[in-house]
């Protein structure tokens, strides 16, 4: 550690914390969130000080250190809020489709068909095919995580989706011709 660097580290941060904050702010919005994007920048600096040269251009940093913490949280924040109002969409497609089908009784049993028509189809399908299939569209893993799970490559999951839809596609093509005749009668 430097003689001064502790007396300089302190003397930098009285002199620079609040106008520090102020920029912070004027990003974020947010007194709170500011100030522990700042106070971050100072804890990251102090671990860093043996290393830190407290001269002339050190103000610069800071305010770089601060812009890019902010503009970090605020994709960060974004991409929270995207998922949020993903996921509150998907509910209340649910929720419709829960509605509709407890309102009336014949949409529900044509549904439960639908399903049981569709689990036979997937069921129909090669085993590995199958289970990548099931863990891509049922439990929503991404094809990387399928990739480790299974100890296969990427590609090869690819190909497994692929294979899937494509017998899907075939084996299905009757289950949506009867829902387009039946659509078009009502």
């Amino acid at each position: 550690m430097k003689e001064n660097s502790k007396s300089d580290f302190e003397r930098l941060f009285r002199s620079s914390y609040s106008r520090l904050v102020f920029y912070a702010r004027g990003f974020m919005g947010d007194e709170a969130e500011a100030e522990d994007i700042v106070e971050d920048v100072f804890v990251d600096l102090w671990r860093r000080k043996d290393s830190v040269d407290f001269g002339e251009g050190i103000e610069g940093y800071l305010f770089r250190a601060v812009y890019t913490r902010c503009i970090n949280a605020l994709k960060a924040r974004n991409v929270g809020q995207g998922r949020l109002t993903l996921l509150s969409q998907i509910n209340e497609r649910r929720m419709d489709t829960i509605k509709a089908d407890s309102a009336d009784p014949s949409i529900s049993m044509e549904n439960a068909d639908l399903r049981r028509e569709l689990e036979s189809a997937i069921e129909s399908l090669p085993e590995k095919c199958r289970i990548v299939f099931r863990m891509s569209y049922i439990n929503d893993m991404h094809n990387d995580d399928i990739a480790r799970v299974l100890d296969l490559s990427v590609r090869t999951v690819e190909h497994h989706i692929y294979l899937a839809l494509r017998a899907l596609r075939k084996k299905c093509r009757g289950i949506v011709r009867c829902l387009l005749f039946a659509f078009l009668l009502s």
